[in-house]
């Protein structure tokens, strides 16, 4: 007699063991360890007093009001917004040219390459913070657009290409070499072959490298000027003068930011392999 397929497949899987409860626990630990601070600053950017108080007495939407209706929160807000961009799309477009370059070429050297484009990722951001302030304040581009841009690619490239890297190892290369043979140049079949397969790895990529600029304070905090300030450099302002509940406000809007951004790309990227698996 045939088992229903329910049935089977309880017969198949393995007994529940004491690994499987101390990782499972490991896991849920972690979880809580992660998102406890988020469930903490909630509350405490809704209490009424002009103090960080928690759990709140009393409870107010003031902070959210005043950070909306404030020039300095709204002008740095708008300013970390264009860096991020910038930041985004000129790390996307070099870290995907990188990428490319590295996986096809047969030069010497590729490997070390690919480490030096790795390095911010082990350098402490203090020691590239101090190098960016004389490098910038040398040329004269303190608190620029352009120092900002050029100092949060350093730190945002190397997310692009381990992204990338992995969306374009997935591609059959023999994609390739078949738009290639049947007369496209190498740069129209890497546009019209490569590219739409690996545009999840790449709006990944982008979504990291504007969280990334858009959270960055150590750097940010060095080559900023009088006037140009981003969002998180404002912040470290106010907690050294007057630590206020619109911080707690504001860590919640970026937290939500962050999540509607991983979201948005993770729904793009399913859809995409959705459409893939039906074609």
């Amino acid at each position: 007699m045939d088992l229903p397929v329910s049935r089977r497949q309880e017969l198949r899987r393995p007994p529940f063991s004491a690994f499987d409860f101390i990782s499972r626990s490991v896991g849920w630990l972690t979880c809580v360890f992660l998102i406890l601070p988020f469930v903490v600053v909630i509350p405490i950017s809704f209490g009424a007093k002009r103090y960080m108080e928690f759990p709140p007495t009393e409870w107010t939407l003031a902070w959210y009001v005043e950070y909306f209706t404030s020039d300095d929160w709204i002008g740095a807000t708008v300013f970390s917004f264009q860096i991020g961009f910038l930041t985004a799309l000129f790390t996307t477009i070099v870290g995907t040219m990188a990428t490319y370059a590295m996986l096809k070429s047969r030069a010497p050297g590729g490997q070390a390459i690919n480490l030096l484009l790795l390095a911010p990722l082990i350098v402490p951001n203090i020691a590239l913070a101090i190098a960016d302030y004389f490098v910038f304040a040398y040329l004269g581009m303190l608190g620029t657009v352009g120092a900002f841009v050029a100092a949060h690619s350093m730190l945002s490239l190397p997310f692009v290409v381990v992204t990338v890297t992995t969306a374009m190892l997935r591609i059959d290369p023999d994609y390739e070499l078949a738009a290639m043979s049947l007369g496209a140049s190498r740069f129209k079949a890497f546009l019209h072959v490569m590219l739409p397969q690996a545009w999840p790895g790449l709006l990944a990529g982008f979504l990291f490298s504007f969280i990334m600029s858009f959270d960055e304070s150590v750097i940010s905090f060095f080559i900023s000027g009088d006037q140009q300030k981003t969002l998180p450099r404002r912040m470290f302002e106010d907690i050294d003068q007057n630590i206020s509940p619109v911080l707690a406000a504001i860590a919640v809007l970026l937290t939500l930011m962050s999540v509607l951004l991983v979201v948005v790309g993770e729904g793009l990227k399913s859809r995409q392999q959705r459409i893939e698996s039906e074609t």
